[in-house]
């Protein structure tokens, strides 16, 4: 036996065997980033990684039998000399040298697959009384947001680590589902998507991370998808320290992507040690389609839905999504995600007409909730849509029922925070989306609408420093509240300057049938010099636009009309329009000016019988603004308004 082992030596066996397994591995690397980018099937690697196991017996045999020299190949018949042995030692050089390549490469891909990230929530909500069950839910859950020493988590954006850089709406994809799946847990408070998405590509610590989204733990990670086969690396992190609680790789095709994401969830709240009886406890990470090519067409759908101003960005996510639900006509998540969609549209896409979409969002989104009545943004959804069709009551009753299934959804809670605060239910309106920004405190909406709100509650100070936190995160509309602050304290130049500034921003966007600049001039003199000659011209314009036949009765109008006072145009044009309503609504409850003059028209009252506005006052309580008649229950327009 020793005799052999010292043949193999002589006949370079050894080192021949060592220099085929490193380039072995050197070919499996090349051909696993190659692949996608050339289009090869997905059986590529496991045929050249089968003709590498052939090819290995074959070559160990070839150089017992054979050895290279000067001369040229030759059989291998007696004992090297020294000088042959010192010929060779390069080999051992190259083979030692590409198992150290190896070895650094493995250790590198490892770490690389784990790269530390962080994410979200902070805000007070401030919890009042309310008169309907899904409020109630929202308080607890404010009351729950509030204790400092509960257990709470951030999932950060997974790295792709795919050689395709489009294929970051799927790791995108997998961070969502997971987040997801563990704001089913209920003793785990979970930072908001966009929250988490705000860290994205930024390099800051684990600590830094956490302590700006208010969370005790960071869950972080990357995704490599190759063809058919998906990894995903995860780790978490405590927060306080940065100390690697948990680190795993997760393996499998794209038909096991649900079940990888219920892992992954699971594990965590193992680690956490949230769950205590988890046989009690559903699957976490939802099982929403069998067919991978639906998914696929699902997660680039949402990832275009959420850049929204991107350039077609909406009609592309349409596209994706109609594709997702014709290939698995029992999705309902992309239903639901369509649906919203389609509500969308008229104010992202050109020429939409708003009817036909409004049909379209109604119909995607039933299907959903026929399909999986426990979706709470479907709900959402509708009530948006009831909302447009002027009928209030019913909106409000759908909104409660979203908020009762998911009281820590974020945009679920801004939303219900929304509608409350079109009705003039000022304190609802604040708990809702002080909440919603607590849970999500880069939802750049829900800030700003929080700072709309403290406007109208008259807290100053406070709805200036959420405004320019909108602005600072992206949300234009913020700078009309910083006019009207601005206005309110007697800075009548910095009003005109902020209103100005949305229309360099976005003017052609928010108002494109009133993009000339003089328009905004008379619109600033009107709304801030109280200039009358300016005021009448407004609505004047207004009246001669919405006359014209290819007129569109979008937020610019309403916003025209509110501001104006223009009371009796505003209720007539209120019933016509389908898209921006919450503009004529918004205005109407601020201590003072136009919204107050028309609140006290005396047409005000049939207008809020006829869109449902009163039977939402009666059943879930009646704004500040406005009280029944002594002596009366409000029906029928027995109300005033201050």
């Amino acid at each position: 036996m020793p005799n052999f082992f010292t043949e193999l030596q002589r006949r370079h066996v050894v080192r021949i065997a060592g220099l085929y397994l490193v380039v072995g591995w050197v070919i499996m690397q090349v051909v696993e980033v190659m692949s996608p980018a050339l289009g090869l099937p997905d059986w590529t690697n496991s045929m050249v990684a089968m003709l590498l196991i052939i090819g290995f017996p074959v070559t160990v045999l070839f150089a017992w039998a054979f050895q290279v020299t000067p001369e040229g190949l030759k059989r291998t018949v007696a004992a090297s000399t020294q000088a042959s042995t010192d010929e060779r030692r390069w080999i051992d050089y190259v083979i030692v040298a590409g198992f150290v390549l190896v070895a650094v490469m493995i250790i590198a891909d490892r770490f690389a697959a784990n790269p530390p990230q962080m994410q979200q929530a902070n805000s007070e909500p401030n919890v009042g009384n309310i008169a309907s069950d899904g409020i109630q839910i929202a308080r607890n859950a404010a009351a729950d947001v509030e204790k400092p020493e509960q257990v709470s988590i951030a999932v950060l954006p997974f790295v792709n680590m795919s050689s395709n850089p489009e294929q970051e709406y799927f790791s995108d994809g997998v961070t969502e589902e997971i987040l997801h799946a563990l704001v089913r847990v209920p003793n785990l408070r979970v930072a908001g998507r966009r929250s988490s998405f705000s860290f994205k590509g930024q390099n800051k610590g684990p600590q830094e991370i956490a302590t700006a989204l208010g969370v005790t733990h960071l869950l972080d990670g990357s995704v490599r998808r190759q063809n058919g086969s998906v990894r995903i690396a995860t780790q978490l992190v405590r927060a306080a320290d940065g100390v690697q609680i948990w680190a795993e790789t997760y393996d499998g095709s794209i038909k096991d992507i649900f079940d990888l994401q219920d892992t992954i969830a699971n594990t965590v709240t193992t680690k956490l040690e949230v769950i205590f009886n988890r046989d009690a406890m559903p699957r976490l990470a939802v099982q929403m389609t069998d067919n991978a090519q639906a998914y696929e067409h699902f997660l680039q759908g949402r990832a275009l839905f959420l850049q929204r101003w991107g350039y077609g960005a909406i009609a592309k996510a349409t596209e994706h999504l109609e594709d997702a639900v014709a290939l698995d006509p029992e999705f309902a998540e992309a239903w639901s995600l369509l649906g919203f969609v389609y509500y969308l549209s008229p104010l992202y896409v050109p020429n939409t007409d708003p009817d036909l979409a409004l049909i379209k969002a109604d119909e995607a989104v039933l299907k959903a909730r026929a399909l999986k009545p426990s979706l709470a943004e479907a709900l959402s959804t509708l009530s948006a849509i009831e909302f447009s069709r002027n009928n209030n009551l019913e909106s409000r009753k759908l909104i409660e029922q979203a908020i009762a299934l998911e009281p820590f959804n974020a945009l679920v809670a801004n939303d219900h925070g929304l509608r409350a605060a079109l009705m003039g239910q000022t304190a609802t309106a604040m708990q809702s989306l002080e909440l919603a920004v607590k849970l999500d405190p880069v939802h750049s909406y829900a800030v700003a609408n929080l700072a709309y709100v403290k406007l109208d509650a008259g807290l100053l100070d406070e709805a200036e420093a959420l405004a320019q936190r909108a602005i600072d995160l992206g949300d234009v509309s913020a700078y009309e509240t910083l006019s009207r602050i601005a206005f309110a304290q007697g800075d009548r130049e910095a009003a005109s300057r902020h209103l100005f500034q949305i229309y360099e921003l976005a003017g052609d966007q928010l108002a494109p049938q009133f993009a000339d600049r003089r328009i905004w001039e008379a619109g600033a003199r009107a709304f801030y010099e109280d200039s009358e000659p300016d005021r009448l011209a407004l609505i004047g314009l207004a009246e001669a636009y919405l006359a014209s036949p290819d007129a569109v009765v979008n937020s610019a109008i309403f916003n025209i009309l509110a501001r104006t006072g223009s009371a009796e145009l505003l209720f007539e044009t209120y019933q016509e329009g389908l898209i921006g309503k919450d503009m004529a609504l918004r205005d109407l409850w601020g201590p003072s000016g136009p919204g107050r003059k028309v609140r006290q028209h005396p047409d005000f009252p049939a207008f809020a019988e006829r869109i449902g506005m009163a039977d939402v006052w009666r059943l879930y309580g009646w704004p500040d603004q406005c009280k029944p008649t002594t002596g009366t229950d409000g029906t029928g327009g027995q109300f005033e308004c201050l």
